[in-house]
């Protein structure tokens, strides 16, 4: 690993993100009662037909797990650490845990939930405080993976990992594939890696290998057979720890080959991906024109964030911050309920054989799907489940805060020697050095104003400090008041290697509303932020001059992070707070705009 983590509790963010994730906390992750709803699937097997209950409970510990990474809050830490405790009771004596009926096991959604509920176990064991409920949990997993293992594989009586499961060539059960690796880390248990070897060897998708598919050149995910782009990421995801596990180059090519196939074909403005639905389509190209399905699911934001924050991690190389740097000021702060809509106007579908019933449903912190062309948010719940009580809940409910805490893990790594910052936006860090505390902490937002500044209380130590240099704008550094010159590495970092005392480093990043031009639209993007065109603006005016630049001026008319006014009165605020007036059936946006009105 090029990078990791400083320990939980040694940073702390400010700003919107932090904002979000004191959102996440409050309003989901300290909902014990939630827990407990989500828990209870495994008791009650409530899953069959091809439903995914299951997954609700090892997704939402999973997130809170990675927000309490960010807040080291200790009433979060007790409620994560009960409600793992009652679902080791849920255990059976066999080591199945499935939401399932006994009789359609191993198949549908089933080693998907059960791949879940693993990575909530999975989660809480790397943050806990007791030596001795670690041991409980990893003791129940090695259970719970050879209960898998009896029954799916190679063998006599066993069905093969492409056929349990006839959704989307069994990309679901295949993802389950990072899962036996973390175990194998964990433990050293060769029959688990064993396990993974077996699932990559079958190419992790029925009618097709997808290694091969990764590393065919000009093959692109849109034009696979199977398209379903959360699953998919997951699978790579999976077959990234593979490639450090047997430390074959051919591995990890593929990843990396898959990501940016992704970014060249998939990955949108916002950084979403998939315009229809979950489905890879080209979105790259597509982008400029409205959807007939909703599209850009958080659930695939969300995946692709924490694939690229591995490979971030495990490269150094800063093409997989600018790829975070986008999702998370764009796509995934836009799926925020943070004006705490109700979210009445979003369909919850309850699927028949002819067709579906739309169902009421309580509010949810995360919306399902982001428009980037004249539609309205909160049209569809993603992955929609009735659960007991009158309850319900979708997969992007389940996943969003997940996503926050991926941004806090993003900001700021540790390497061998030094630091790296990768966002600009408030925080402080402190680690120990030598023996000694160190800190270093960044005042500023990106939002209002590309004038930051980088306080450090080294204490003699030397230790390199990396910077991300951002490929919208080169900043001007000033160390302790004289201009620095740099020069950026190959991996995309500028470095200033020295003995570090109480110093000050001034950045300042010329912003301005850079026009992009894609199929006769535009858009416009300041710094990492996105601009959108909000119907609570009213009628919009033509579209000014291309040389027009944009000044941020005050908007008291709704809640944003920024708005930019240009020459002849159009306003555009931030993506991440446009049309968050879920309610309101006249809510809508627009990222591009056409180009002919000038």
């Amino acid at each position: 690993m090029y990078f990791g983590n400083l320990g939980i509790g040694r940073l702390s963010i400010g700003g919107y993100p932090k904002s979000l994730i004191d959102l996440a906390i409050e309003k989901d992750f300290l909902d014990a009662e939630k827990y407990h709803l989500f828990a209870s699937q495994f008791l009650l097997h409530s899953d069959q037909h091809g439903s995914w209950r299951g997954e609700f409970w090892g997704k939402f510990v999973r997130g809170a797990c990675e927000c309490y990474k960010a807040s080291a809050n200790r009433k979060l830490y007790k409620i994560i650490e009960d409600s793992v405790m009652e679902v080791l009771g849920y255990v059976e004596k066999d080591g199945t845990l499935s939401s399932y009926v006994e009789s359609e096991r191993f198949t549908g959604w089933d080693i998907w939930g059960r791949k879940y509920a693993m990575v909530g176990f999975l989660s809480y064991a790397y943050i806990s405080k007791s030596k001795a409920k670690q041991r409980k949990v990893i003791a129940s997993l090695k259970k719970q993976a050879n209960a898998i293992m009896r029954s799916v594989g190679k063998g006599k009586g066993k069905k093969g990992i492409l056929e349990t499961s006839s959704n989307y060539g069994s990309l679901n059960s295949s993802s389950i594939l990072g899962v036996f690796l973390e175990l194998y880390r964990l433990t050293g248990a060769e029959k688990y890696l064993d396990f993974a070897s077996y699932i990559v060897a079958s190419g992790l998708s029925k009618g097709e290998d997808l290694v091969n598919k990764a590393l065919e050149e000009g093959s692109y995910p849109y034009e696979w057979q199977t398209k379903k782009a959360y699953e998919m990421i997951a699978c790579f995801q999976g077959l990234l720890h593979y490639a450090l596990a047997v430390k074959e180059q051919k591995y990890l090519d593929a990843v990396i080959s898959f990501v940016k196939k992704i970014q060249e074909t998939d990955f949108t403005v916002v950084g979403g991906i998939g315009t229809e639905s979950e489905f890879f389509n080209h979105s790259s190209l597509l982008q400029t024109e409205p959807s007939i399905k909703p599209g850009l699911e958080t659930c695939v934001t969300v995946s692709f964030m924490s694939l690229c924050l591995d490979l971030l991690r495990v490269t150094g190389d800063s093409f997989y911050a600018s790829l975070l740097e986008t999702m998370s000021y764009n796509a995934l702060f836009g799926a925020v309920n943070d004006l705490h809509q109700n979210m009445s106007l979003a369909e919850g579908r309850v699927w028949r054989l002819d067709g579906y019933d739309a169902v009421p449903h309580e509010a949810y912190l995360f919306d399902s799907y982001s428009p980037l062309v004249n539609d309205r948010r909160g049209k569809l719940i993603g992955g929609f489940m009735t659960l007991q009580n009158g309850r319900s809940f979708g997969c992007c409910p389940a996943n969003g805060g997940y996503g926050l805490g991926l941004v806090s893990s993003s900001i700021f790594l540790k390497k061998k020697g030094g630091y790296a910052i990768n966002f600009y936006e408030a925080f402080k860090a402190n680690d120990l050095l030598n023996g000694k505390k160190i800190t270093i902490s960044l005042k500023g937002s990106l939002y209002q104003s590309g004038s930051l500044k980088l306080l450090i209380n080294g204490k003699g130590e030397r230790f390199d400090l990396m910077l991300r240099i951002p490929e919208w704008g080169r900043p001007k550094v000033v160390l302790n008041g004289a201009p620095f010159d740099f020069r950026v590495d190959e991996c995309g970092y500028m470095h200033i290697d020295r003995v570090w005392g109480k110093d000050a480093l001034k950045l300042t990043f010329s912003l301005f509303a850079e026009r992009l031009s894609l199929n006769g639209k535009i858009a416009y993007r300041r710094g990492p932020i996105v601009l959108a065109y909000d119907h609570r603006f009213g009628e919009r005016p033509t579209l000014p001059k291309r040389n027009s630049k944009g000044r941020v001026i005050r908007n008291i008319a709704f809640k944003n992070n920024v708005t930019v006014e240009f020459d002849g009165g159009l306003k555009l605020c931030d993506y991440g707070s446009a049309a968050k007036n879920l309610d309101d059936i006249r809510s809508g946006l627009s990222v591009w705009l056409d180009e002919k009105e000038k």
